[in-house]
This record gives C-alpha cells, structure tokens and sequence, in this order.
C-alpha cells in the first residue's frame, strides 16, 4: 500500500480513512524503520490531512530555503570545513548584514 496513493483522496473523511488502513498495514509488516515512519506520520496526522482543508503546503517556502542553500555553496567555495558554510547558510538565511569597521 503506497503512501502517496493519499494525495489521490477528494475529502478529508475518505484520506482519514486511508491513512488508518495505511497506518495498520505498516504496523503488520514489521520493519522497524518503516514502523518508525508511520509513528512520525501518525503524530502529525492532524497537519497531513488539513491539506485536504486548506489546499496549502510548505513546498514554496522549502524551496526557498534550498535557494538559499544553494546561493551559500556557491558563496562557500574554498571554504574548509561543514562549519563554515554552516555559518555562510545562517548569514545568507537570516538577513544579517556585517559592517567593516575599519580599525
């Protein structure tokens, strides 16, 4: 039983219904990392299914977020470590601005 098969539902009840099925299924088949996903979905289950309500998801700001991700690779090049381009996404990604003092 496929997971993205629950896009596929027209209303709320019918998904809510699926998403059960699709929850019990996972339980049965007894593969630990697929239990665990189903636990993480299932304690989410509320914010999945108001998708069928309010139509709205968070695709546009995640791939704004990789924008800017993006934009600091290419910033970071030649930079040595994790922890700098780290630093770079969260300069990039907050807005701040660094002011030269000159001493």
């Amino acid at each position: 039983m496929a997971f993205s098969k629950l896009c596929e539902h027209e209303n709320i009840e019918r998904a809510k219904k699926f998403l059960d099925g699709w929850y019990y299924w996972v339980k049965h088949t007894q593969i630990p990392d697929m239990i665990k996903a189903a636990k993480t979905i299932r304690q989410h289950e509320q914010d999945i299914l108001r998708w069928f309500t309010s139509k709205v998801t968070n695709g546009i700001m995640m791939e704004a977020i990789n924008g800017l991700v993006q934009c600091a690779k290419r910033r970071a090049q030649g930079f040595r470590s994790v922890k700098n381009i780290t630093t770079i996404i969260y300069l990039i990604a907050e807005g701040f601005t660094l002011d030269i003092v000159e001493i």
